[in-house]
């Protein structure tokens, strides 16, 4: 799907093959919904420490992404006779464990355009959190693959025009999931801006951060769907979750 026309909706994306990456930071609480939904999970090898103290060694990866030295000890006993999942260890220091599932992704052709759904990338330290929104947003643009990043209290989703061309972003909102509560974050100068459905709309609006730019944030959705144009730049289009968000049922057989 180009990037000069995306229309996405979370509902949507759940119901068909996408990859979800589950890193090493606090799950949301509905961490075990979005597991069943995906067609491949890749965990950060951090990350198996928390998926095994709150769910078990049930819950087992396609792909562990890092070296295993992150794991306890009883996380290693307690998956070192499972030989499902594959271990892909990159040693670039240079990249953070994020990057390096990201890279997975695209160096395996299988999931090279399928949706990405990202847990455990949001909270906790602010420069990990701005690391991970980074990647995803380099991530988006450069490949024109969509990914969502999602915590207990929010839904960010990278947005982005790439060259001279305007881009279209459609956005279907899950009233069930989502709140009302909304922002645009520009990640890089953003050009001629402008929305349609949302309670304070934009209208070729420059934006930016820092000194006299401009980010609208505590905006709130006023049409079940919003359409957000820009000409240049990337921005991250932000919801805020419900407090008790309603997923849908898995519509396969739970991983």
């Amino acid at each position: 799907m180009g990037l000069g026309s995306v229309t996405f909706s979370l509902r949507e994306t759940l119901r068909r093959p996408f990859v979800l990456i589950v890193l090493n930071y606090t799950l949301p609480s509905f961490w075990r919904q979005i597991w069943a939904f995906a067609s491949t999970v890749i965990c950060a090898d951090g990350a198996l420490n928390m998926i095994y103290e709150t769910g078990g060694s049930s819950f087992i990866p396609d792909v562990v992404v890092g070296d295993l030295d992150s794991l306890s000890e009883s996380v290693r006993i307690a998956y070192a006779s499972l030989t499902e999942f594959v271990v892909v260890d990159d040693p670039n220091q240079n990249v953070n464990d994020f990057g390096k599932c990201l890279l997975h992704v695209r160096r395996t052709p299988s999931l090279g355009a399928l949706p990405v759904v990202v847990l455990g990338a949001l909270g906790g330290r602010f420069d990990h959190s701005a690391a991970n929104l980074s990647a995803a947003s380099c991530f988006a643009a450069e490949h024109e693959q969509l990914i969502v990043l999602l915590s207990d209290a929010s839904l960010v989703l990278p947005l982005a025009a790439r060259g001279e061309r305007e881009a279209t972003h459609r956005i279907l909102r899950d009233e069930l999931v989502e709140s009302r509560v909304c922002g645009l974050v520009p990640l890089t100068p953003c050009a001629c801006v402008t929305t349609s459905g949302l309670r304070w709309d934009l209208t070729d609006q420059a934006m930016a951060m820092g000194v006299g730019g401009f980010v609208s944030t505590s905006n709130e959705a006023a049409a079940p769907v919003v359409t957000i144009r820009l000409k240049e730049g990337t921005l991250l289009w932000t919801t805020a979750l419900r407090d008790s968000p309603q997923f849908p049922s898995a519509p396969r057989t739970p991983r």
